[in-house]
């Protein structure tokens, strides 16, 4: 697998995106307009929120930006190997476009097919559900990762940590699925099924694949 720099990666996932019919739109300020529910803009889907809440109608169905991003809601996490205060976040966006079959498809095509990542050292993380909630597990994305190409062995089903959102006290929600490289054994023990699946050490997210705002939280 090719070394490239920050830069590197973002205009090849811009490039990708592009090439697959998303249209490339701005950053936004890191301070948020309209949105009291924000003091920071801490994510790229959070300047828009007014397309996914039906506010606005989109530019286009498909979108790809990079989003400078400030965090809060985790600083006390700040100085592991993955957590920062101030960063950007790559985001590609489909708008009553495609759901998560595609979107699982064209994150396994990018790592993989452009940028080189071997499959095997992947892991991918899907929302187990949650029955006092009436949430429902998110098989069609695991189906999908296992039809991608990854192990069904490294496809691992969590709770609280793949359901995302909102970016404020409420607004749009829903789960996600995340996606981890193995770093290798001098990180830690390998996983195993039963186990904890330590995301501080061995394996390091990559990216947060597929955001899947199914819900609206109002309160």
């Amino acid at each position: 697998m090719k070394k490239l720099t920050t830069r590197e990666i973002r205009q090849a996932f811009l490039e990708y995106f592009e090439g697959k019919d998303h249209q490339k739109i701005g950053s936004s300020s890191v301070v948020p307009k309209n949105d009291p529910t924000l003091l920071f803009i801490n994510s790229g889907m959070a300047p828009l929120k007014k397309y996914f809440l039906g506010i606005e109608h989109p530019p286009f169905a498909r979108l790809v930006n990079y989003q400078p991003c400030i965090r809060t809601k985790d600083i006390d996490d700040v100085g592991d190997r993955h957590h920062l205060t101030f960063f950007e976040m790559l985001g590609s966006w489909s708008i009553g476009d495609y759901y998560k079959e595609t979107a699982v498809e064209l994150a396994f095509d990018f790592l993989v097919g452009k940028l080189g990542f071997d499959p095997n050292k992947l892991y991918v993380t899907v929302y187990e559900g949650n029955k006092e909630l009436g949430l429902e597990g998110d098989k069609v994305s695991a189906k999908a990762w296992e039809k991608a190409g990854i192990p069904k062995g490294q496809i691992i089903a969590l709770g609280e940590d793949n359901f995302w959102g909102p970016a404020g006290e409420t607004g749009p929600c829903g789960p996600c699925t995340e996606v981890f490289f193995d770093c290798g054994e001098s990180f830690g023990p390998k996983w195993n099924p039963g186990e904890e699946f330590v995301t501080t050490g061995r394996y390091i997210e990559i990216w947060n694949a597929g955001v899947f705002m199914e819900l609206n939280k109002e309160a």
